[in-house]
């Protein structure tokens, strides 16, 4: 047999594939138990496709505080900067997503994706508080370094613009309440989707820095008006490659950020 289709293929292995076997769940408990085992088979996966890239580096995946509470998903050091990697399996629903209420559009994205400050207050901890654990407590000597905060996430619709500027405004207002010290430097939140985590991984293989694509991204993006999606695609051009603008997974996001801004009332920007 021959795929016809692959982008189709793909969507129902993933996004299809899930909500398929939601429907077989017979009750809420059930489906609460679904979402929990699906994050984590999301979450090992990136962080599994980490290891394989920055196996090199020094790296902790799901370092944990002295009480074994986990403090965040992975932390990447790079010479003396940290490069801290957060990942999210939550959905918006669609009257989230396209019912017209910007406040509750903005309280359910805060919720879902930065849980009241929780990568600030791990980057906090990470730097500063002697609770964690000992083989990191070097990271607090970093004086002159900078931390660059991932936020690798499930769905697309926070990784558009305006949304990602959104969630990183709000990630540093949930630093300068919980990191007292200005140094190291954190720098603004980079959002992105699985499509572009991906992308991403396959620039690495072809000589592109994460560090340097980030510092990249965040110097052209103070008001968050681009995505990290837009940005790979210029990245792999100015290499002599291509990320193609027309596929189709390119062509839904490009569609959805087009409904989000119209029920909004921003048709048109």
């Amino acid at each position: 047999y021959v795929c016809l289709d692959s982008q189709f293929a793909s969507e129902k292995l993933g996004s299809g594939l899930f909500w398929t076997l939601l429907t077989l769940a017979k009750n809420d408990k059930e489906k609460k138990e679904y979402f929990t085992k699906w994050g984590k088979l999301f979450e090992d996966y990136v962080l599994n496709r980490l290891d394989d890239s920055f196996f090199s580096f020094t790296h902790y995946k799901n370092p944990q505080r002295k009480n074994g509470e986990e403090l965040t998903d992975y932390v990447l050091r790079i010479n003396d900067d940290l490069i801290v990697f957060e990942v999210k399996n939550s959905i918006l629903s669609d009257q989230v997503k396209y019912g017209g209420d910007a406040q509750l559009l903005k309280d359910t994205l805060i919720e879902k994706f930065l849980k009241k400050g929780q990568l600030a207050t791990a980057i906090n901890d990470l730097l500063h508080n002697t609770s964690v654990l000992p083989s990191m407590n070097s990271f607090a000597q970093l004086g002159s370094a900078h931390v660059f905060p991932i936020l690798v996430c499930r769905e697309p619709f926070a990784t558009m613009p305006k949304i990602c500027g959104l969630l990183s405004d709000e990630f540093l207002r949930y630093c300068r309440r919980y990191i007292k010290a200005r140094r190291p430097r954190v720098h603004r939140l980079t959002v992105m989707s699985m499509d572009d985590f991906e992308r991403m991984l396959v620039l690495i293989s072809n000589g592109k820095s994460l560090k340097s694509m980030v510092k990249e991204y965040q110097a052209t993006n103070e008001a968050g008006a681009q995505s990290f999606h837009n940005y790979l695609i210029g990245a792999a051009k100015r290499m002599g490659g291509s990320l193609s603008v027309r596929d189709a997974a390119s062509n839904d996001f490009l569609l959805e950020s087009q409904a989000c801004w119209q029920a909004h009332g921003l048709a048109g920007r």
